[in-house]
């Protein structure tokens, strides 16, 4: 699947203006959110990737901010630095 961070940003505003700004807890979430407006099957093995370096294209352009929400005992995951993930 092909991920656009515009179309990606309209998405987050169109749920934070409304009930369903659940949808915005995490990633995953918005992954699952956004592949089902597209009626689209996750990949977990293609997919991952891409819909994140969309989000980090956005965050740095300055479009999209998010804070790290997970303690410090999880190990840095980090995808700009480890593409492993």
């Amino acid at each position: 699947m092909r991920w656009d961070d515009p179309w990606l940003l309209r998405l987050i505003d169109e749920l934070e203006s409304s009930d369903q700004a659940g949808h915005l807890q995490n990633g995953l979430q918005l992954l699952r959110q956004a592949a089902g407006v597209l009626k689209h099957q996750i990949d977990w093995n293609r997919d991952l990737w891409p819909f994140a370096r969309e989000l980090l294209l956005a965050h740095e352009a300055g479009l999209l901010t998010w804070r790290d929400m997970t303690a410090r005992t999880v190990g840095g995951v980090d995808p700009k630095s480890n593409t492993q993930y």
